[in-house]
């Protein structure tokens, strides 16, 4: 009995003829010209028709891509992959707006002299968050309070935080949740007190 070693010239089947690989970054360029502006009224959508929202959703969307890299090649339908990554950071963001502690960082990100909507009612709410942010963040213990600002008024990532104050990322991230309890728990206190 003869074991053949090798499949005959005849039987083996061509490759299927592919374009030649761009180059990542002309990729990318050419994947956000053809999807920002799709991106861009996704978070329009999604953020309630803010234009800041949308500008901050379509840059990270595609930022998000960008660390993708060589794998960008391996997505096969970049619009959905998009449309997903868009609605996903979309409720991230959404949330993280609708928390006390998103308030406090758009608060304290809100740049003087912005063009807004100056009524007393407006006024009226930008007192009473400042004056709940100020509480909420004079309550924090010292070492909470610092996490909480670099997080929110620097931006910080928790790997940054750590490696400023020479502490682990897991406890970089029990002092955001204490924090966080604290801050809700003062929330809940507020709330309370508005209604009885």
């Amino acid at each position: 009995m003869m074991i053949p070693t090798e499949e005959p010239g005849s039987a083996r089947r061509p490759l299927p003829m592919r374009e030649p690989r761009q180059d990542a970054a002309t990729r990318f360029e050419q994947c956000y010209a053809a999807h920002r502006d799709h991106v861009y009224r996704l978070g329009l959508r999604y953020g309630g028709n803010r234009t800041a929202f949308a500008e901050d959703l379509t840059h990270d969307v595609f930022l998000k891509l960008l660390k993708s890299g060589p794998n960008l090649d391996l997505i096969e339908n970049i619009g959905a992959w998009l449309h997903t990554a868009a609605a996903n950071l979309a409720v991230s963001r959404l949330r993280a707006e609708k928390s006390l502690l998103g308030r406090l960082n758009r608060l304290f990100a809100r740049a003087p002299g912005r063009a807004e909507e100056r009524s007393p009612q407006v006024m009226l709410e930008l007192q009473e968050s400042a004056a709940l942010a100020t509480r909420a963040l004079a309550s924090l213990p010292p070492r909470q309070r610092v996490v909480v600002c670099m997080k929110l008024l620097d931006g910080a990532t928790q790997r940054e935080i750590a490696a400023a104050l020479a502490i682990s990322e897991a406890s970089v991230s029990r002092l955001l949740a204490r924090a966080r309890k604290r801050i809700e728990a003062i929330k809940a206190e507020v709330g309370d007190a508005q209604l009885g």
